[in-house]
């Protein structure tokens, strides 16, 4: 069982990674777009039909700036409550997921 419950940890961490992964890359691709969390939660979400519940899905929208100047980024948080199929000693049976991924606007 300890086998199983690792192998589904890991595919579902797998999952909330390209999910937050595929959010930001929607809300990079424009000002319009990093905004648009309507359209971040869906292209977010594409990759994760086959979870119950869905993760959930947050965006923001910031400004930062460096010796190159000023810019806007995205960021795409996907989290997803975890519970094992069977309880382990000294292991939680229900783990948070988060996965966050930040990334710069095309202006």
């Amino acid at each position: 069982m300890a086998t199983v419950d690792f192998a589904r940890v890991y595919r579902i961490a797998l999952a909330i990674t390209w999910c937050a992964r595929d959010g930001a890359v929607y809300g990079s691709q424009s000002l319009a777009k990093s905004s648009d969390t309507t359209g971040i939660r869906d292209a977010a979400l594409a990759d994760a039909t086959d979870l119950s519940p869905q993760p959930t899905i947050s965006s923001t929208t910031k400004s930062g700036s460096d010796s190159t100047g000023s810019y806007t980024y995205i960021e795409v948080t996907a989290t997803y409550s975890f519970t094992t199929i069977a309880s382990f000693p000294g292991i939680p049976s229900t783990v948070d997921l988060s996965r966050t991924v930040r990334l710069q606007v095309d202006q």
